[in-house]
């Protein structure tokens, strides 16, 4: 936890993507995304709607495939970080 009370989990690098999870697993957003803007880096963010983001998967079910496993790859991650971040709080 940094002294604003917030944990990191990870970072977003270039080519990253999030909100995956909650659509494709139809689960509410538990995490927040901020920038840092004092990392010297410039941010551009495309933002696509819900609804066409799983039309376009619909439309390309291979492409899906790829990105369940990875979205399903990222919510096992983040759940044992949180755990172990839990745990080393309640220490």
């Amino acid at each position: 936890m940094d002294k604003h009370g917030m944990y990191e989990y990870g970072l977003i690098h270039e080519g990253g993507y999030f909100g995956d999870i909650s659509l494709i697993f139809d689960e509410p957003n538990e995490y927040s995304y901020c920038f840092n803007p004092f990392s010297g880096r410039s941010v551009q963010v495309l933002s696509l709607d819900a609804e066409e983001f799983l039309n376009i998967c619909k439309s390309h079910p291979c492409s899906f495939e790829v990105m369940l496993e990875r979205a399903k790859h990222k919510k096992n991650l983040y759940y044992k970080l949180k755990m172990m971040t839990l745990i080393s709080f309640m220490k």
